[in-house]
């Protein structure tokens, strides 16, 4: 099973500020079974910022993990991507994303209202539900 860390107590403290999104604690339930062999790093939860940001939000529709714990993260990215939609009328959005905004490399995931899980290559895991 999948090892859940935090890069440190502000970290942790980010993941209970605000309520989250159904579909991102559905996400991220999908995620720990996916890559239960992979360690989940969390980098950054909620932050209240000067620029919109799903950061930002209540409920909370984003959270970072650190790239560096998967061998690939590029195909995670990809995986998670064929995976789940983030909203079918605004395909140029996705719910993985392996970026750098100026704090480091690292994997974004965010969703809408809109999100779901679409099925793909994802063999032998239990299907998420919207709650």
């Amino acid at each position: 099973m999948s090892s859940i860390g935090f890069k440190d107590m502000k970290v942790l403290r980010s993941l209970f500020v605000k309520a989250w999104h159904p579909t991102l604690i559905s996400l991220l339930l999908w995620m720990v079974v996916r890559y239960s062999k992979d360690k989940i790093l969390f980098t950054q939860g909620y932050e209240k910022r000067d620029y919109p940001s799903l950061h930002d939000i209540d409920p909370l529709r984003a959270f970072d993990l650190r790239s560096s714990v998967f061998e690939d993260p590029v195909a995670v990215v990809t995986d998670i991507n064929k995976c789940w939609i983030y909203d079918k009328t605004r395909l140029e959005k996705q719910v993985a994303i392996y970026h750098d905004t100026g704090r480091g490399i690292h994997l974004h995931f965010q969703v809408c209202d809109k999100t779901e899980y679409i099925g793909g290559p994802c063999d032998n895991l239990p299907q998420t539900k919207q709650v």
